[in-house]
């Protein structure tokens, strides 16, 4: 379920459907460590999602305290600058690893 918590997103959605990953708004990770209302509703987030078996990704994390923030609220993953550039030959590929050796 991706963009939770904008748009027609409910409770009731997560209850009649069955999700195995839940990706918060990038709107709740924004300057998260100066907002504790975002800090409250987020950190909610993580643990539904979390009791109801479902990992939770936290994205648009920029900044090393928006991250610090979200993993301690909880949430499974962290997606964004703060991680990584977006890119499509990521360290790890081996296809990119055989090319460079």
């Amino acid at each position: 379920l991706d963009d939770y918590g904008s748009g027609p997103t409910s409770y009731k959605l997560l209850k009649d459907m069955f999700f195995d990953v839940i990706k918060v708004d990038g709107g709740f990770t924004t300057k998260i460590h100066q907002d504790s209302e975002n800090q409250v509703l987020a950190g909610a987030i993580a643990q539904i999602a979390a009791r109801l078996d479902m990992r939770s990704v936290a994205t648009k994390v920029e900044t090393r305290q928006e991250a610090h923030v979200m993993a301690k609220l909880g949430f499974t993953f962290l997606q964004g600058y703060a991680i990584g550039a977006p890119t499509i030959s990521p360290p790890w590929d081996p296809v990119r690893k055989s090319a460079v050796a």
